[in-house]
């Protein structure tokens, strides 16, 4: 198994926010999600989605085009 490493921050926020944390490859982004509220001392109250390469990947329910958080990945 591999380990993934994120750096993670918060725009439009002054002072930066951010947290660096590592995940096991194998993690689901249900779990990675989970991961992301405790690192950031979040409640899990929003919705929210993942944009992975591209492709949209509903996590937090439905999600309208507004009022929820997007969390997006690309390989570097």
């Amino acid at each position: 198994m591999s380990i993934l490493q994120f750096r993670i921050w918060l725009h439009d926020v002054s002072p930066m926010v951010w947290r660096r944390f590592q995940v096991p490859s194998t993690m689901t982004p249900r779990e990675f999600h989970g991961v992301l509220q405790v690192a950031m001392g979040w409640e899990g109250i929003h919705l929210y989605q993942f944009v992975i390469h591209g492709a949209v990947r509903l996590v937090g329910g439905r999600c309208p085009l507004s009022g929820c958080h997007t969390w997006q990945f690309a390989t570097a």
